[in-house]
């Protein structure tokens, strides 16, 4: 309350002001003394009228008492609160009873504080009425749940679906140009800045490096073992295992339907090579009638087919045809027994003979019409 000694003061004039000694009266100074206490115990009764105790909603009592007001408390120039003796405990110890400040709802309202930026906005964060600790911003009509799950320790965030749920770089502002993660439709977002700014997966292996795993790059094109993939999918490693660079592996152990892999050129063509069906073998399909039918294969002792799944030779071709089995286009004439050109085993025909160099040299068949 303001105090104001005014009238005390005019009554210390009236009454002794002006005289001597000997006229000052004793009941004079006992009245101004009297005035004055009652004046100092009303101005501290008057203060404290607004300050009640909780023990017994009443005014008055000592330092150590709790008390409270109804009315709205203003404090300018700041406050600092301070925890009672929490014994140098943990947070998740420390009784509720020693803390530094607390908000309390009432009427089964939320618990919350108002950040207050005048003529700006005005924000909220707090506990609301479903226990759930969220921030409202000025302006948006909802409120924003940090979830802290009491079972598993998790930090969770709102079920919102938003390219931003978890910002760790943001230049701009938008909702594309940032480093984070967000939500999308039946998606889990992983986001960078810009097409020339990568993804990369690190692992620990040394308090002072890391290795490098895997990138991706803004323009899509993956690097496993490399930091700038040349293409679409560009695996590195330093003398690996067998020459081992990659393995594409079907785990079905009983009923596989063989591991193939597909190349495709849109609107020309299809292409399937790997390990058949039930078979130890290496194949090679190619798409034809809605179909992909077996146009080549390498059995397990190394037979090569062209046109059989079941080759008897080094090399057996069969075609649909008898005809169209082996073709040698180009025709070729040796000079004689003696003609460097060929090796061992390679044939030659021309329209009179049929060629084949052995180890004596060239030996030829003539060829008759009928």
């Amino acid at each position: 309350m303001a105090a104001d000694g005014t009238s005390i003061k005019n009554d210390i004039d009236n009454e002794l002001a002006n005289k001597g000694y000997r006229g000052v009266r004793v009941t004079n100074i006992i009245t101004i003394l009297k005035k004055i206490v009652d004046w100092v115990a009303s101005g501290i009764n008057g203060n404290l009228s607004t300050w009640l105790k909780s023990s017994d909603n009443q005014p008055g009592g000592a330092n150590a008492d709790d008390v409270y007001r109804v009315g709205v408390t203003r404090f300018k120039g700041g406050i600092e609160a301070y925890t009672k003796n929490t014994d140098n405990k943990q947070l998740a110890e420390v009784p509720n009873d020693q803390a530094g400040m607390r908000v309390s709802a009432q009427n089964g309202g939320p618990a919350y504080i108002e950040l207050h930026h005048p003529g700006l906005r005005i924000d909220k964060i707090g506990i609301d009425r479903d226990g759930v600790f969220k921030f409202g911003p000025w302006g948006s009509g909802a409120a924003f749940a940090f979830v802290i799950d009491s079972l598993t320790k998790v930090f969770r965030l709102s079920n919102e679906v938003a390219n931003r749920k978890i910002v760790l770089n943001d230049a701009t502002g938008n909702d594309h140009q940032f480093y984070g993660f967000g939500i999308n439709a039946s998606t889990l977002r992983y986001q960078v800045d810009a097409i020339t700014s990568k993804h990369a997966f690190y692992a620990g292996s040394s308090p002072a490096t890391s290795n490098l795993l895997m990138v991706i790059l803004g323009n899509g094109q993956v690097g496993i073992g490399t930091a700038t993939p040349g293409f679409k999918l560009d695996v590195q490693a330093d003398n690996p295992v067998d020459a081992v660079l990659a393995q594409f592996q079907n785990t079905r152990l009983s009923g596989g339907i063989g591991a193939l892999i597909q190349i495709h050129q849109a609107g020309i063509g299809i292409w399937r090579y790997g390990v058949p069906a039930g078979s130890d073998a290496f194949i090679i399909q190619g798409y034809g009638g809605g179909a992909f039918p077996e146009r080549f294969r390498i059995d397990t002792v190394g037979n090569v087919g062209i046109g059989t799944p079941s080759p008897t030779a080094r090399l057996h071709a069969k075609g649909p045809n008898g005809y169209d089995q082996l073709r040698l286009e180009n025709r070729y004439t040796p000079s004689g027994p003696n003609d460097p050109n060929g090796q061992p085993g390679c044939v030659a025909w021309d329209d009179t003979w049929f060629y084949h160099k052995t180890t004596q040299g060239w030996r030829r068949m003539q060829l008759q019409s009928w």
